[in-house]
């Protein structure tokens, strides 16, 4: 029992470790916290379609299905294009600053 508890308390921490790196790798080589956000906001849904299909203990496929498991599909269903579309879209163009030319303006 205690060894059971210790690998799942360790096994969550280096999930929370993996999920801040990741994090810190998306804002450090994309195009920054945009991506970061919609990234993050795929992950609840993504992880409620994943334990509405599979069963924790014993782990194996079990597709369990509520009226509310819907949201979490219609919330997918909304939210991957729009990822995509961002991702694949034109690129976000920089600000030009206006210095003006004239000194006495």
């Amino acid at each position: 029992m205690f060894l059971d508890s210790r690998c799942t308390c360790i096994s969550i921490y280096y999930c929370y470790i993996m999920a801040v790196s990741g994090c810190a790798l998306l804002l450090r080589y994309s195009e920054g916290a945009t991506l970061l956000a919609i990234v993050m906001s795929l992950c609840t849904p993504l992880g409620f379609m994943f334990w509405m299909l599979f069963q924790e203990k014993p782990f194996h496929w079990h597709p369990y299905f509520h009226t509310s498991s819907w949201i979490s599909v219609a919330a997918l269903i909304i939210m991957i294009p729009a990822a995509f579309i961002y991702n694949t879209g034109m690129p976000e163009k920089e600000r030009e600053e206006i210095t003006p030319t004239d000194p006495e303006r």
